[in-house]
Formats: C-alpha cells, sequence, structure tokens
C-alpha cells in the first residue's frame, strides 16, 4: 500500500487543498442510493414486478454516475496546484493541465470579491490559462508568482 505522507513530500505542493466534506458526503449518499436501486432490482425480480425493476434500472446508472462524479470532485480537491520533475500540475474536477514551468511566461494572481476568491492567470507559449481558486492564502500566493522562475 503506498504511504500518502511520502506521495505529498516528492511534490512541490503549491495549494494545498483539503478534503471537500461535501464530496464525502455526496459518495456515501449516491453509494447507499446506488446498493438501495441494486436491492429493489433484486426485490422486482423475486416478486416479478416488471415497474419496481425498470424504475430500480434507471436509477441504478444515475447514482453510480453521481458516486463517480463525487470521487473525481474529491480527488481534484485534493493538493490541487503542485509541480513535479518540472512540470506544474493544475487539477481541476474534470482534467489534470500540465505546463512545462520552462515555458511559462508570466502568472498573475489576484485577490477578489469577500469569499475569498483567487484569480489565476498563466501564459505560456501563445496559450492563455484562468483559473478561479477559493482558499488562497499569501504565502500561496506568493509560491504561485515564483512557479516560472524555478
Amino acid at each position: 500500500m503506498k504511504d500518502i505522507n511520502k506521495m505529498t513530500k516528492a511534490k512541490d505542493v503549491i495549494v494545498a487543498s483539503k478534503a471537500n466534506r461535501e464530496c464525502i458526503y455526496y459518495i456515501s449518499l449516491f453509494g447507499v442510493a446506488f446498493i438501495a436501486a441494486v436491492v429493489l432490482i433484486l426485490v422486482g425480480y423475486r416478486n416479478e414486478n416488471a415497474g419496481l425493476r425498470i424504475y430500480s434500472y434507471v436509477l441504478a446508472p444515475i447514482f453510480a454516475i453521481g458516486v463517480g462524479v463525487a470521487t473525481r470532485v474529491l480527488y481534484a480537491s485534493v493538493n490541487s496546484i503542485y509541480t513535479k520533475a518540472g512540470t506544474l500540475y493544475i487539477k481541476r474536477p474534470l482534467y489534470t493541465r500540465r505546463i512545462p514551468q520552462d515555458k511559462i511566461d508570466s502568472v498573475t494572481v489576484a485577490k477578489y470579491g469577500e469569499e475569498g476568491l483567487t484569480s489565476l492567470k498563466i501564459i505560456y507559449g501563445e496559450k492563455t490559462a484562468k483559473y478561479s481558486l477559493i482558499g488562497v492564502t499569501r504565502e500561496d500566493a506568493a509560491r504561485l508568482k515564483k512557479v516560472n522562475k524555478i
């Protein structure tokens, strides 16, 4: 089994996020609902109830997709921005962007709003990446600005 502490120390984590409690809640909620849908399918077969089986056939994939999406969002919320082997990794719920550090031209970090939102703009080559982050401290913002100088 992998040691999570060693994995975190192997990366240079810039913006570390804690696991989102809502994601854990939704994983458990949709997981229990998926199990209940499977049980209803079995009960529908045993009692020869076609309506219950069709209802459960529709709900089971929806709950399975809900578990998958909540798991992916939870995965993306942990260690959301880090560097490893000269590459900047930005983890988002649906994708992970990899940007070589030697190609980064400029990094702009600015706070806005009352909710603690931070705007991140990375210009590399002819492309621009813009992100909105939550809960970025001043130290994290300073490390983000120095990413292209590493």
